[in-house]
């Protein structure tokens, strides 16, 4: 006599195998094939579906999980399933460990820092949404937690190693510079230099507040502003063996700004700045410059001039200088078609030949210092190289025939100060 079916468990119902839609072709192809585990459920399915059919032998044999079943045994595998389906769950939705929270929140800050965003970044919600679905598990820090705790603890971890890097490294020179920020805080870097080692094993950046000085530092280099031009003092005197270098490229900008402190040329310079800031400034002239740029074949364009980088001084004089043609063009266009008219300050300027003449000696002057810059820039500049160029400097501008009364004294007087 056939024994009933099991029973199934509460709130489980069986789907109805004649309805199906595409989602189950590859089902019944399994079936029609007569093995493997869909055809071993679809046989158990029928044997607790049908009170009526016999079961076979053979049927029996390939259904394990219905061989000697009742409905504790059924229930039995059916909350396992779930309890596997629950592990499955449970291992995706599971908080972070804090280690590994930590390690995350690191990569985080450092995507932030590199690609120069804000810390608030963290914070939008588009970025919020974004993580959520990557890792629904990782709780993201605030921008506050970012920018504080995070950030401190990297800073801490990084000096720990750098730390460690120093104490067997000697023969040191150390790179300064301060600056100050819109507080008037004052902010100092710190570069650690060392000779014969490849590039990036060599520079060893410091951002510190404070520096472990050491026997192991030989030199100092900074450049000279007042400010640390005291600490230079202070530095000499209370650490006699650290020889205090002036910063070369510092020392040649400034004698650039020395050189164009003559003060006949001081009109030369603001005129300069008033025609490239005029026509950078129009849209429609700086696109006329930009085609008569092509139809010439140049790659040079007008460029402003920074106040902190003095032989940028020279790039605008050049600049000027290339486009002397290009400016009387605009001034034959100026108020014909759709074009505006050029204010009679930018005219007089451009229709002033002694300004022009003025430039070029001017350039003529900044041209061997920026040539100087742009030849020590190299990290294997020696001291040698330094009083090559300076002396070159001199010599060219010294045989050089300058027009401007006064000009090439006061120029060589900048250099030998």
């Amino acid at each position: 006599m056939e024994s009933s079916p099991p029973l199934l468990p509460s709130g489980f119902t069986l789907p109805d195998m004649k309805v199906h839609d595409n989602h189950w072709n590859g089902f019944w192809c399994s079936i029609e094939k007569i093995t493997g585990n869909r055809y071993t459920a679809n046989n158990y399915i029928k044997k607790i579906t049908s009170s009526t059919s016999k079961s076979s032998s053979k049927s029996q044999k390939n259904v394990k999980i219905s061989s000697n079943s009742d409905n504790g045994e059924f229930t039995s595998s059916f909350h396992s399933i779930l309890k596997c389906q629950e592990s499955l769950i449970n291992w995706y939705t599971k908080p972070v460990p804090q280690d590994q929270q930590a390690k995350i929140d690191k990569k985080l800050l450092d995507a932030v820092v590199h690609a120069n965003l804000p810390f608030k970044i963290v914070e939008n919600p588009y970025v919020l949404k974004f993580l959520n679905e990557l890792a629904p598990n990782y709780k993201p820090p605030s921008a506050n937690t970012l920018s504080a705790k995070v950030l401190n603890n990297s800073f801490s971890s990084y000096l720990e190693k750098k730390f460690e890097i120093m104490e067997s490294i000697t023969d040191i020179t150390i790179a300064l510079d301060g600056w100050q920020d819109i507080s008037r805080n004052s902010i100092y870097g710190f570069m650690a230099l060392k000779e014969d080692q490849e590039y990036d094993e060599l520079e060893k950046i410091l951002q510190l507040s404070s520096l472990a000085i050491n026997s192991s530092v030989i030199a100092c280099v900074m450049d000279n502003p007042l400010v640390m031009i005291k600490m230079r003092t202070d530095l000499q005197k209370d650490y006699p063996n650290i020889v205090p270098i002036r910063c070369c490229l510092h020392a040649f900008n400034l004698l650039a700004k020395n050189i164009s402190a003559f003060r006949p040329l001081l009109t030369v310079i603001k005129n300069n700045q008033k025609l490239v800031n005029f026509f950078t400034s129009f849209h429609i002239w700086l696109r006329t410059l930009h085609d008569w740029q092509k139809k010439e074949g140049l790659s040079y364009s007008l460029t402003t001039f920074c106040e902190t980088r003095w032989y940028s001084l020279a790039k605008v004089c050049l600049g000027v200088k290339t486009y002397e043609r290009a400016f009387n063009s605009c001034i034959r266009l100026s108020g014909t078609d759709n074009y505006p008219i050029i204010k009679a300050e930018i005219q007089n300027i451009i229709n002033n030949c002694y300004h022009f003449a003025n430039n070029d000696t001017l350039l003529t002057v900044l041209i061997p210092v920026v040539d100087a810059i742009g030849h020590l820039e190299s990290r294997d500049a020696t001291l040698a190289d330094i009083f090559k160029e300076l002396i070159g400097i001199y010599n060219t501008i010294s045989t050089t025939n300058i027009p401007i009364d006064g000009f090439k004294n006061h120029t060589l007087a900048a250099i030998n100060k």
